[in-house]
């Protein structure tokens, strides 16, 4: 499929759900649907969208696409063939698939080449800023809620929406193709918006997509008055609720997982409750906490999550310390290096550093992404967040 844009033809795959030039230059925003075989929810949502902008004659400015994901996964319903799709975005991943022949990639493989591709093309191309936005669903029933990497343009743009916001993931989960934006400095988010087969699933999609097209001012409050006059399906917060990940339960392909029936996401667990079984043992909850993500379908290496409702006042002492970067001090401490001349991530040596609460490195904006026997290396958003790009824009 063939694309104008600034007097140049692009070429895009087939996977492209839609792709439309505004009558104005504006904001480039691209959706994803599908990155997993098994959530459909997202592509037909955005085939709805596309559906409603033409049928409404909606005027836009910027630029929109919709691209869907994992194309031959979802051709199986499957969440994948050989390798999860959303966890093979690393850098070094990346740089042996483009060095590799096509014929010789697996098939998941293929896919991020396809969407590495057409990202790179739309980069090159489109004008800033830039938003990308993963739509997802869970294997239990759950009121849509937002992921995020902790950056501070991520967290402005995704209280637009009141609904609960959840940061940490990528400490946990390596891979993902929102990371690999993310750590090029665009607002990149993750929408999940309820049970793979709840058809509420999709229209909380496409209320999303819509309030999105809102947020970038890609359409105007007018025209999303619009699709006002259709059925809610949110179930918003009065106020933006922050959680963070404490706790993953990883579990590996050979493993026997069970899951518990009946639990919900964000589901309060009490101490001592029974959760699973992991290979014919009883996990027991250790402490009361929350459950997030619990799993419910065949493929995935994600069991379970915990999570942590995060005080306000911690969100307003990390806002306060990351905009006058002094996130730089932790260089202070001993046990505790940089890595390079750039300053993006620290080494922090593990034996002298064991004292050192986790949160503190949080609050000044560092995630864990590596660790050896001696050392953890943590990576820090905000150096490599484009703000720039964003400080014309209404929410910022």
């Amino acid at each position: 499929m063939e694309a104008i844009v600034r007097n140049e033809k692009i070429k895009l795959p087939d996977r492209i759900i839609g792709h439309i030039k505004g009558i104005n230059p504006g904001a480039t925003v691209v959706f994803f649907g599908g990155i997993h075989g098994n959530e459909p929810a997202g592509i037909k949502a955005l085939e709805q969208v596309f559906a409603q902008l033409k049928s409404w004659n909606i005027k836009m400015n910027g630029t929109l696409y919709g691209f869907r994901g994992n194309v031959k996964a979802l051709e199986l319903e499957k969440r994948f063939l050989e390798s999860d799709l959303n966890r093979i975005w690393q850098r070094h991943h990346i740089t042996s698939i483009l060095r590799r022949d096509k014929e010789f990639l697996r098939p998941d493989e293929q896919e991020l080449l396809h969407i590495y591709n057409s990202l790179s093309k739309i980069l090159l191309a489109e004008q800033p800023p830039y938003y990308f936005l993963d739509l997802h669903t869970t294997s239990s029933h759950s009121k849509p809620f937002i992921t995020i990497s902790d950056a501070m343009i991520n967290r402005k743009f995704a209280t637009l929406f009141n609904v609960p916001i959840v940061l940490g993931l990528e400490e946990y989960l390596q891979g993902t193709l929102l990371n690999y934006i993310n750590e090029r400095g665009y607002v990149s988010l993750g929408f999940e918006a309820g049970q793979h087969q709840d058809e509420s699933a999709v229209q909380n999609c496409v209320e999303f997509i819509w309030k999105t097209l809102l947020h970038t001012e890609l359409i105007s409050r007018k025209d999303f008055e619009i699709f006002q006059n259709f059925k809610h399906n949110f179930n918003e917060c009065s106020k933006p609720c922050f959680y963070e990940v404490t706790q993953r339960f990883k579990i590996e392909d050979h493993d026997n997982f069970s899951m518990k029936k009946g639990f919900l996401n964000f589901s309060k667990i009490q101490k001592g409750e029974h959760l699973a079984s992991y290979n014919q043992t009883d996990v027991i909850s250790k402490k009361r906490s929350i459950l997030f993500m619990p799993l419910y379908q065949k493929q995935g290496n994600d069991g379970f999550f915990i999570i942590r409702r995060i005080p306000m006042l911690a969100l307003k002492i990390s806002a306060f310390l990351r905009q006058f970067k002094l996130y730089q001090l932790l260089i202070l401490f001993p046990g505790i290096s940089w890595t390079n001349k750039e300053k993006e991530t620290l080494m922090v040596n593990k034996k002298i550093a064991r004292f050192y609460i986790k949160s503190i490195f949080h609050l000044m904006g560092y995630r864990k992404y590596f660790m050896s026997n001696t050392y953890f290396f943590m990576s820090n958003r905000e150096k490599r967040a484009k703000n720039h790009l964003y400080k014309k824009c209404k929410w910022y």
